[in-house]
């Protein structure tokens, strides 16, 4: 492994440990300030409101001026998010602004995913590069939610002054260790400050990309709603505290840390095509959902790990077929859009879920199951429409 891909793979470990510390925290703390599931999970919606303008944006200046100073800038904005977090945690304005600035420079996993889609040689290696960035965010997950446990039994603060401080170590380290990307960089590109507009060329300036991109949305949104759902189903539900859940978060990133870092390689890749990972992924995914609606927390441990081993493969198929469709000159451009519409997807999804939860504590999860069917329709039609594609004939001329 080279250094640059060595040190952008520290960089992420970092950021993610990070990420991992607050999550099982981030619900229960905010149950303080409002009781309702709703407005707590409105909390993830503003900061995935702020992210959605802001990814396309950044995922198009790295291309401009290259990954390494997004980068750097980016995990700057979530230490001084989480600072401004902490240091105002009596003031819900103060909470709110934290989350504000932290979304608008979310832009740390899709420029270093365009970075390791920079540095492959091939698809192969492309698919093994995201699987990496994949692992680490597993490895952070097992860290990171359990180091969030412990710290917060000495206070439920504690954790975001870690996270703000453990950022601000990762932006000095990166930007004086970090060597820039191997991306051609486009000094003459336009930046456009519309989303909308970004998410509307790659869905119709190439088609190939299209039904891939409707797959992602539909797949972000079902992770949107577990993602928001998960901690506050957990304290509901079965009485799970902040280190139980951190737990529970650590089991699902060994597992996704296993199948990434080295399972995809050396087992799914190797034996399976890409088309067949992500189709049963997807099955795996639906029924995952559809057993977590039962009242046994037994069932529940199998059906994390069963979603855990589906949502890693599902992640990394999908953005390595988007990236293998896409001009090397625009791969940051795209990475930022399906970065945005993840964070469209963590818009909706905290409504969606916070409405289920208070109508019904398993209803987030039979929504979950059926948005995975829709997936697994949008991809067979892809495939199917690809299969056609590879037997048509070019006219003449073009021979």
């Amino acid at each position: 492994m080279n250094r640059g891909k060595a040190i952008i793979g520290v960089t992420v470990l970092v950021d993610v440990i990070g990420i991992g510390i607050v999550i099982p925290v981030l619900p229960v703390f905010l149950h303080s300030f409002v009781s309702s599931p709703f407005w707590v999970e409105m909390f993830f919606a503003i900061y995935a409101f702020f992210g959605f303008f802001a990814a396309p944006v950044l995922g198009a200046l790295s291309d401009k001026y290259g990954r390494r100073l997004i980068l750097v800038l980016s995990i700057f904005g979530t230490a001084v998010g989480w600072f401004i977090f902490a240091l105002g945690s009596k003031s819900l304005i103060c909470l709110v602004i934290g989350r504000i600035i932290d979304g608008i420079t979310s832009g740390n996993i899709s420029t270093a995913q365009s970075y390791m889609i920079d540095s492959a040689k091939d698809a192969k290696e492309r698919t093994s590069n995201l699987g990496f960035i994949g692992a680490l965010f597993g490895i952070g997950f097992i860290i990171g939610p359990a180091i969030g446990g412990v710290l917060s039994k000495i206070s439920l603060l504690t954790p975001f002054w870690v996270t703000a401080v453990i950022a601000s170590l990762n932006a000095i380290s990166a930007y004086f260790f970090l060597p820039e990307s191997p991306a051609i960089k486009d000094h003459k590109r336009k930046i456009s400050l519309n989303p909308f507009g970004d998410i509307w060329k790659s869905f119709h300036r190439n088609s190939k990309v299209k039904m891939l991109l409707w797959a992602w949305l539909f797949y972000t949104l079902c992770f949107g709603i577990m993602q928001a759902a998960f901690s506050l189903f957990g304290y509901l539900k079965f009485g799970f505290s902040p280190a139980i859940n951190g737990a529970m978060l650590s089991m699902i990133g060994l597992i996704i840390a296993i199948n990434q870092g080295l399972l995809l390689k050396n087992l799914w890749l190797k034996y399976f095509s890409e088309k067949t990972l992500a189709i049963f992924a997807t099955i795996g995914l639906g029924i995952a959902y559809l057993l977590m609606t039962l009242h046994s927390i037994y069932i529940l441990i199998f059906a994390l790990i069963l979603s855990s081993l589906g949502q890693s493969l599902v992640r990394v198929v999908n953005n390595s077929a988007i990236a293998h469709l896409t001009s090397p000159t625009e791969i940051g451009r795209v990475m930022g859009v399906t970065q945005s519409i993840m964070f469209l997807s963590a818009i909706v999804a905290p409504v969606v879920g916070g409405i289920a939860l208070e109508y019904n504590l398993i209803l987030p999860w039979i929504i979950s199951s059926g948005l995975m069917v829709i997936v697994l329709i949008i991809l067979q039609i892809h495939y199917a429409k690809q299969k056609s594609e590879e037997h048509v004939v070019p006219p003449a001329e073009y021979i």
